[in-house]
């Protein structure tokens, strides 16, 4: 029951998207003799990516939570290791947010600038980015090594 459930939500999901795009890429343009041509469905586009990220995340804290619950009823220290992965992760995220800069800048041709809280948000999510990928090769290397050293 949960295996057809979880396939149709997948089709569901797949067609709205499919849908959406289509409508993006195909569905005309505002002005079409602007200098930066902007599809119609630009918004709907931005919305539905917003509720599947949502979506995402709400996914993944439910099932965090239910296996946390489930391990933590059979062996408590297996059941914390998952937590200790998360608290890493926002502590990564709030030293990606204490570097960031949020100064304000011109850019040029563009009537509505960005605010500092905007700028802020893409350099912490930019940080974020560079630390996880430097987290990544590091622990390839260590992998690496660490092999060898057995």
């Amino acid at each position: 029951m949960l295996n057809n459930l979880s396939k149709i939500t997948l089709y569901v999901l797949i067609g709205i998207t499919v849908v959406v795009s289509v409508l993006f890429f195909w569905g005309g343009a505002v002005d079409e003799y602007a200098e930066y041509i902007e599809p119609n469905y630009t918004q709907a586009m931005m919305i539905l990516m917003y509720v599947l990220f949502g979506i995402a995340i709400l996914i993944t804290l439910v099932s965090l939570l239910i296996a946390f619950l489930e391990n933590f009823k059979v062996d408590k220290k297996t059941a914390t290791k998952p937590l200790i992965s998360i608290f890493a992760l926002l502590a990564l995220v709030g030293f990606a947010w204490l570097i960031a800069d949020g100064s304000p800048m011109q850019i040029l041709g563009l009537d509505a600038q960005p605010t500092e809280n905007e700028i802020k948000f893409v350099d912490v999510q930019i940080k974020a980015i560079y630390l996880l990928s430097g987290v990544a090769v590091l622990s390839m290397f260590l992998s690496f090594f660490t092999k060898r050293l057995k």
